[in-house]
């Protein structure tokens, strides 16, 4: 009785174990936006109308919901607007009402100490380096005190620890100037060595097509191409928010469904939602009709479909800067919610093409990567870029645009191991473009930078056009981030600081530095003739051996005391009980998994033979 009275006890026992698990940790954020916005006294005068307020709130309704951010403002200090927090509904109802609180009032322009206070709580690169992102809006320059020494040094330390510590920690800076008075070259030296991106502008009003620009750099979103002002929504698309800016004296936002109905700010169906501020509306629809709608505005190159889905264009690392030479491999390929999609019946139907300068080339499939397509772009001229990846599938449509700057390459870097030695050195050698400079007064510096905030400098020897910096090679565990320094003279002899790509190692760049060179295959030999075999005789198989007779005897019955014999039988059947259902909880989560796997197989299948063309022959 005893047992039985406890066998509920036990089965919550063990189903609590169980429930613990299968506890599954919080999703990664998708990325950890910072956002600094200036509130320095200069701001009066560059954005007198506060401009700065429903650009935020832009950018921040642009946040996808499986981010996270924090808010910050700044002048002579930074102060913390809204704490870092998934950017669900509700902390976009808290940032929104927020905006309303950004002035122009401070004394100075803190842009060091407003880098350091946001990135505290980044403490070492992890699973979220490449997700990180600082969005930095200042109209001025460094400017921390009356003394100008003062403002002087914290822009050095900026350049000399700041960008160091945020490449280590593998943030990406994405600055936005606003006035011709901002720190141009301090601004661009913070977004380039660090992988971000650079704009500048002249007057607040372009605050929002900036925003949306870095928005989507941040945070990669999926769009439908937007032609003519028409657009097609497909059966996977599960929501979809049109942004249109608006220009002076616009008339009404009119939005045309598949089914002619129209909506607009005033006349609204109960699944679409409108925010309209002075300079752009922003159009949100939930579960979307399939089919084709309608914008009934002004075209404007920057409005966009951003949609929500299943069926996802994903295209990795594009980069933001590039030098002037360089290739960019360009890899594209579809996910769902199972991952990567492999079916050739849906890969058949995908015309893949990338767009660029009023050319178009096609992305092919990759013989080594199933599912994915790839193809290369070279030759781009110094300057600003924009590329469209368009998908085509016949009964969807799918686009991704990037944009990037290329630069002139004035000093070129070449890193490799130098494996003979012992100890292994790390060799960066650097070569000039003597067509472009005076090699002859160029000098270059080099910053180490441990993770430990330890920094040495060292002059890179060399000449001619040509300089090596040779190091031990650090270990995996170590990181070190090289930044260089050039000081050179044109042919016209003009004073310049060309730019040289920093290089940040880590376990990953260094096993890539270390990774032997890919072999050929070699070719399969000649077969060879298997040489006849004679049939074996068939061998009887072996007796059965008998089965052994039982020997054993009853044990004699008393040996133990009644109390101890009902003890042990009680704590037998209660660890045969323990057993017994814990298999039922595994056999039970087993085959709870196994009707998952099914049912998402199934989903997978039905999306894509809803999406798969009718054949009509």
């Amino acid at each position: 009785m005893a047992f039985i009275a406890r066998l509920p006890l036990l089965l919550l026992f063990c189903l609590g174990i169980s429930a613990r698990a299968e506890d599954v940790p919080p999703p990664t954020p998708s990325a950890d936006v910072r956002i600094l916005i200036d509130v320095s006294g200069s701001m009066k005068k560059t954005d007198p109308l506060n401009l700065r307020a429903p650009a935020l709130r832009l950018l921040i309704s642009l946040l996808p919901a499986d981010a996270q951010a924090s808010l910050w403002l700044f002048a002579e200090e930074p102060k913390l607007l809204l704490p870092l927090g998934k950017t669900d509904v509700a902390w976009k109802r808290k940032a929104l009402n927020s905006s309303g609180r950004i002035t122009s009032n401070g004394l100075f322009t803190h842009i060091e100490a407003a880098l350091n206070q946001a990135s505290e709580d980044w403490k070492n690169a992890t699973a979220l380096a490449g997700k990180r992102h600082l969005i930095l809006l200042t109209d001025g320059k460094v400017d921390i005190s009356k003394e100008a020494e003062k403002s002087t040094e914290s822009r050095q330390r900026i350049l000399s620890d700041v960008i160091p510590r945020l490449q280590q920690l593998g943030v990406q800076v994405h600055t936005v100037a606003l006035s011709g008075d901002a720190d141009h070259e301090l601004l661009k030296k913070l977004s380039q060595d660090s992988g971000g991106s650079h704009e500048a502008i002249e007057a607040a009003e372009q605050l929002e097509r900036m925003f949306a620009k870095v928005v989507s750099k941040a945070t990669p979103h999926d769009t439908v191409p937007l032609q003519g002002n028409k657009f097609t929504i497909d059966p996977s698309i599960q929501e979809f928010s049109l942004l249109v800016f608006l220009g002076p004296n616009a008339e009404p936002t009119r939005l045309v469904l598949p089914n002619k109905m129209e909506a607009s700010e005033i006349m609204l169906l109960p699944n679409i939602h409108w925010r309209h501020e002075a300079g752009y509306d922003l159009i949100t629809v939930d579960h979307p009709d399939p089919g084709a709608w309608e914008l009934i505005a002004k075209t404007d190159p920057d409005n966009q479909v951003m949609v929500v889905t299943d069926l996802k264009l994903v295209v990795k690392d594009l980069p933001n800067y590039l030098t002037t030479g360089e290739t960019i491999n360009i890899s594209a390929h579809f996910t769902d919610q199972e991952g990567t999609i492999t079916k050739d019946e849906f890969l058949k139907l995908i015309d893949l093409r990338l767009r660029h300068n009023g050319e178009e080339q096609a992305l092919s499939p990759d013989a080594a990567k199933p599912g994915y397509f790839s193809t290369a772009l070279k030759d781009l001229l110094p300057g600003k870029h924009t590329l469209s990846i368009s998908a085509d599938g016949k009964t969807f449509k799918r686009e991704i645009n990037h944009s990037l700057e290329v630069v002139e390459q004035l000093v070129a870097s070449k890193v490799s191991v130098d494996v003979a030695t012992m100890p292994q050195q790390l060799i960066v050698a650097l070569t000039a473009n003597k067509d472009l400079l005076d090699v002859k007064n160029t000098r270059i510096m080099a910053k180490l930078s441990n993770a430990y905030g330890q920094s040495t400098d060292v002059a890179v020897p060399g000449g001619d056009g040509v300089w090596t910096l040779k190091l031990p090679l650090p270990s995996p565990q170590e990181l070190l981030t090289i930044n260089f320094s050039v000081i050179a003279k044109t042919l016209q002899g003009k004073d310049i600081k060309p730019s040289v790509s920093p290089l940040v190692l880590n376990s990953q760049t260094l096993a890539q530095l270390l990774a032997p060179a890919p072999e050929k295959a070699p070719p399969p030999p000649e077969p060879v003739p298997a040489p006849e075999k004679k049939p074996e005789p068939v061998k009887p198989p072996p007796a059965e051996p008998k089965q052994a007779e039982e020997t054993h005897e009853a044990a004699p019955s008393g040996e133990q005391s009644a109390p101890e014999s009902h003890k042990t039988s009680s704590w037998v059947f209660t660890g045969i009980a323990v057993i017994v259902i814990n298999l039922i909880v595994i056999a039970g989560g087993w085959f709870g998994y196994r009707a998952y796997v099914k049912r998402s197989t199934a989903k997978r299948q039905a999306l894509l033979n809803e999406l798969a063309p009718i054949d009509t022959k």
